[in-house]
Order: C-alpha cells, then sequence, then structure tokens
C-alpha cells in the first residue's frame, strides 16, 4: 500500500498522525521490540474486585498477526512485553499462552520497568514501539523510538497535550474496549508493508506461518512482579 494511501486509510476512521507515515516506515526499520500498557490499552480501564481486567480475542489476534509480518520482513522474532500496574491474572495468562517474551505486573514504575526490559535485551529505548493511554505513560513514551496512544473521546485535553508537545505519533480512533490494539497492529503491518502477505500465508496455512509458530513456541515468558514496584521513601 502506497504511504499516502495509508494515511488516508487510517485519517478516514479517525486516526491522527503526529508524524508522517513516511518517518515511521523509516523508523519501523530499526524496531526490536514492542511494548503495551495493559490497563485503559487492551480494556476501558475498568477493574473487578481484584485489581484485574480483560483483553479481547481480536486484539491478541491483531499482535499474532504483527509478529508474523515482522517474522516475515525480518526473519526474526519481535520482543513483546506487556505491563500491568496490578497483579493481573488475566495479562499473566495471556503471556504465557501467546508467549509474550515479559509480563510485568505491578508495574506502577513504568521507568524502571523499561530499564529491567532493555537489559536484559540488549536494545535501547529508540528501538522500542510503545503503546499506552495515559498521563503516568509519558515519561516513558517520550524515550521510544513510535509511540502510539490510544484516543479517548473523555480525554481531549489530554490529547491535545500529546499533539503540543509532540508525545504520540500516532493516537487511535478506538479506545481500549474498542480494539485499539488491533487498529495499531493493522497500522504497524502496513508500514511493514507486510498487511496482506500474513493474511495470505496465515489464510492458507502456508509453510512459513508453521515456521513462525515454532519460532513462537520456543519463546519463554519471564514474568516480573517487583521490576515496576513504586519504592516509598520512609
Amino acid at each position: 500500500m502506497e504511504l499516502t494511501q495509508l494515511e488516508d486509510t487510517f485519517v478516514d476512521i479517525g486516526g491522527v498522525f503526529l508524524t508522517s507515515a513516511f518517518d515511521l516506515r523509516e523508523r519501523m526499520e530499526k524496531m526490536k521490540a514492542i511494548v503495551f500498557v495493559w490497563d485503559g490499552v487492551f480494556n476501558s480501564g475498568h477493574k473487578d474486585i481484584t485489581g484485574g481486567s480483560s483483553y479481547s480475542v481480536v486484539d491478541t489476534g491483531g499482535i499474532d498477526l504483527l509478529r508474523f509480518g515482522f517474522f516475515l520482513a525480518n526473519k526474526t522474532m519481535i520482543k513483546v512485553a506487556v505491563m500491568s500496574d496490578t497483579d493481573n491474572s488475566l495479562c499473566l495468562q495471556l503471556g504465557k499462552k501467546d508467549h509474550y517474551d515479559n509480563v510485568y505486573l505491578n508495574g506502577q514504575d513504568k521507568e524502571n520497568v523499561l530499564r529491567h526490559f532493555c537489559n536484559q535485551h540488549d536494545i535501547h529505548p529508540d528501538e522500542i514501539i510503545y503503546v499506552y493511554d495515559e498521563v503516568a505513560d509519558l515519561k516513558v513514551a517520550e524515550q521510544m523510538g513510535i509511540r502510539l496512544a490510544v484516543g479517548r473521546l473523555s480525554s481531549p485535553i489530554f490529547v491535545e497535550y500529546m499533539e503540543r508537545h509532540k508525545l504520540a505519533d500516532y493516537i487511535s480512533t478506538c479506545q481500549g474496549n474498542e480494539h485499539a490494539v488491533r487498529e495499531m497492529c493493522e497500522l504497524l503491518l502496513t508500514l511493514l508493508d507486510q498487511h496482506f502477505n500474513v493474511i495470505d500465508h496465515k489464510g492458507k496455512n502456508e509453510e512459513n506461518y508453521h515456521d513462525y509458530l515454532n519460532r513462537k513456541a520456543l519463546v519463554e515468558t519471564a514474568t516480573n512482579k517487583t521490576a515496576g514496584v513504586v519504592k516509598l521513601e520512609s
């Protein structure tokens, strides 16, 4: 897909590019990882009495397509991490089931989570795609290579702040409970120029999709419940 057509496609549904698709495609060439905030990104942000919150298979299916697309484009696996600010059992369950590289629970201190993730995988923040939704994410977002923010109709001032201070490269039209993750994964797939390839190869159950599944199955999920704990001074 031509990049002008890509921009038109996502702008037509309400997405906002703060960085051009041309620049984003160039940046995609150096990306090695994607880190998702959990609460408010995979869901509306509502939590149950235990602090848990859910996810949708529409979104996780998008992540799988993105990982496959990255595999087709680069012959390697993109690192995937999710972080929740609570001890979220569903977040952990998904991470292990889908073989994400890292699951961070109790992750209020996102800067420390970022340091831990970068040190573990020997990557730099500007090689990471960051998907986020809240004010508490901004200090980390400004360090990342590509910043994708979840749009929210209830937060017009926050959205304007991100626009003014260039703290996002793209703001989704979908909210967390409307499959924002899927929207962003399809955007990234198109930037990789793998958007139709992944549908063809997975839909036809071709050999390279099985190669990808075998590689994914080798990923062992590292769980950390302490890296993001905020340490209060006495």
